[in-house]
């Protein structure tokens, strides 16, 4: 196709348009508190549970009991908000369908439909509830999020740009947005907001914006090249998506 199209590398125009290097730092390691690392211990034997129930299926059950699986273990490793409305949602899914008021399937597709209606096993419901309880006595034990003060940090070291902060879970966007704007200007940005909602908060940011806290809807088409920090609060499981 060389007749039709011409290929630049960024290192064929680096110079030619100044193209700024980039600096990537190392991921940034956080040690969990005693109480973060009892909780996470419990969801990986709440997910075991389902991964183990998702060897032994088949087909479109084997994919949405690992989704559940899933859906626990992402959850965790964001936020600590996450995962406590994570396993409230689930709690309530779980006595609905106790009580006949949900049916449990497995035609699921997204993960919000994972949490209300699939199930490993109904006749042992009760178990399964006892366990949910469990995982939300451990998340309201923590008191000291590891994670927001390797943040602060970050903010700190980076208090005179403008910040990119992105999560993949609108409850942890939420979480800190609210903690964050009791001493900064902050913006949030999700795909539930409307086009003109979506570049009303990317001119906010603009203008006056110190931070943004965003899921991936803005990765999609705004500019966003004001902030020169990018901090990705969440890592995404595939790493393509960096």
């Amino acid at each position: 196709v060389k007749r039709l199209v011409v290929r630049r590398l960024r290192e064929d125009v680096k110079e030619e348009a100044g193209i700024p290097e980039r600096y990537v730092s190392p991921p940034v390691v956080v040690e969990p508190t005693e109480e973060e690392r009892r909780l996470y211990a419990e969801v990986i034997r709440y997910v075991k549970h389902y991964y183990d129930a998702a060897r032994q299926a088949k087909g479109r059950k084997r994919r949405a009991l690992g989704l559940v699986a899933v859906v626990f273990q992402k959850r965790a490793s964001s936020s600590i908000t996450a995962i406590k409305k994570t396993v409230e949602k689930r709690i309530q899914a779980l006595q609905q369908m106790k009580a006949g008021l949900l049916k449990p399937t497995y035609d699921v597709k997204t993960e919000t439909e994972a949490l209300r209606h699939v199930i490993a096993d109904i006749n042992v419901i009760d178990k399964e509830l006892e366990q949910l309880h469990r995982l939300k006595q451990l998340a309201e034990a923590v008191k000291i999020d590891n994670k927001y003060q390797k943040l602060l940090e970050l903010l700190e070291r980076h208090k005179d740009s403008k910040v990119i902060i992105f999560t993949q879970y609108r409850d942890t966007m939420y979480y800190l947005a609210e903690r964050l704007a009791a001493s900064r200007e902050v913006v949030t940005l999700h795909g539930g907001m409307a086009e003109e909602e979506r570049k009303a908060a990317e001119d906010k940011f603009r203008r006056t914006g110190k931070i943004l806290v965003a899921t991936d809807a803005a990765s999609e088409g705004l500019n966003l090249q004001v902030a020169n920090v990018l901090i990705n609060y969440d890592l995404p499981w595939n790493p393509s998506r960096l």
